[in-house]
């Protein structure tokens, strides 16, 4: 279901009485029924109080009236007519009504300020790095008279509140009852993390100041590598999961999961604890895998990384044999092993042995040289 239009806007009459139509649209073309009611401070008179759709219907209109007070306080008063679907539910043997879906219609009644008086907002998307990023300030004039010149200054901080940039927007004028947006773009050649704003806006020497913040990127936490160390089928494989926060800011709560199956079936769930990571900054996430009554083989799964209520996946590729893993992040890294840990007596030994055949090699080949050379002399 939708309503049309969205927002009715009055501008303040005292004792004003109007009656007004909006339309709930029957987009799905279904049979059903919606009520109807109001919420706010206005004074609202419901002409229907519900609606019944066939699916042939499109639309249904709706019709209510409005009464204006002597007096309201400057500024904007609003109200809602509220549509809200209903369906009978036969439950032992009584029919009840349970709610769905429900739009609402606002209405606005504008009460100017004497003289020049102004409301705004600022409006920040989120962006990628290097992307071009808009700033956008909707200005609204609620006083009587016009505003010759309304601008905003921008400046923005790192979370470490240096400033690293002040951008300008357009200039407008904007007259009484009416909105204007002022619209200002700036590079975002920083790294990824979050940002914050403050916005002054200047309309005829009036100042509003304005607080946002924006992300520059959309998820912080980066995959750089897993490895287990010292393993042994059927023991506990300890993954080393290290990531990197390539972000500003100091993550709370970041953690690691990774699923393994095998033939459609899993196989493994492995979970590692949250725990910080400082701002641009690697760390390690440790997991542990009882390996008890795991078979040798390949196994397809996926690195799940959260922090928040933000997480991002990585499809994995992990080899299991008697003494070592294999683990691949696809796109990320390429095999990284996991053996046995070496003996140093056993590396010594290996390089004396490894010496000791070089000089053979090379006593050899000097003592073939020089055994030539003498059977060459004339006797």
């Amino acid at each position: 279901m939708g309503v049309t239009p969205a927002r009715t806007t009055i501008n303040f009459q005292p004792n004003l009485q109007q009656q007004i139509t909006i339309r709930a649209v029957n987009n799905e073309h279904k049979d059903f029924k919606a009520v109807i009611f109001t919420r706010g401070n206005l004074s609202i008179e419901l002409i229907n109080k519900e609606v019944s759709f066939t699916k042939e219907q499109e639309y249904q209109e709706i019709k209510y009236k409005v009464t204006l007070p002597n007096k309201l306080e400057p500024g904007i008063t609003t109200s809602d007519i509220v549509i809200r679907e209903v369906k009978p539910i036969q439950q032992q043997g009584e029919i009840t009504i349970g709610a769905l879906v429900s739009v609402v219609s606002q209405i606005y009644v504008i009460v100017p300020y004497p003289g020049k008086y102004a409301r705004a907002e600022l409006i920040i998307p989120e962006t990628q790095k290097n992307e071009q990023l808009s700033f956008l300030i909707p200005v609204y004039n609620l006083g009587t008279d016009k505003i010759q010149k309304a601008s905003a200054i921008i400046d923005i901080y790192d979370p470490n509140n240096k400033k690293i940039a002040t951008i300008t927007t357009d200039e407008k004028s904007i007259e009484p009852f009416t909105k204007r947006e002022l619209v200002a773009s700036w590079l975002a050649n920083v790294s990824e993390g979050n940002y914050n704003v403050i916005a002054t806006v200047d309309y005829d020497g009036n100042k509003i100041e304005l607080k946002g913040q924006f992300i520059v990127g959309d998820f912080f936490i980066k995959p750089i590598d897993i490895s287990v160390n010292n393993f042994k089928l059927g023991q506990v494989a300890k993954f080393n999961i290290l990531v990197e926060n390539i972000g500003n800011y100091l993550i709370k709560d970041a953690y690691s999961e990774i699923l393994l199956n095998k033939q459609a079936q899993q196989i493994a769930d492995i979970k590692s604890q949250p725990t910080e990571i400082l701002p641009k900054t690697q760390k390690e996430l440790i997991a542990y895998w009882d390996t008890e009554n795991v078979e040798q083989g390949e196994y397809q799964g996926k690195l799940i990384l959260g922090y928040e209520n933000k997480k991002a996946e990585r499809q994995i590729r992990t080899e299991v044999g008697l003494d070592y893993i294999k683990t691949e992040i696809i796109g990320v890294t390429g095999l990284v092993i996991a053996t046995p840990k070496i003996n140093t007596n056993q590396i010594y030994m290996a390089i004396i042995v490894i010496i000791l055949i070089l000089l053979n090699i090379i006593w050899f080949i000097l003592y073939t040289k020089k055994k030539n050379k003498q059977e060459q002399l004339p006797k």
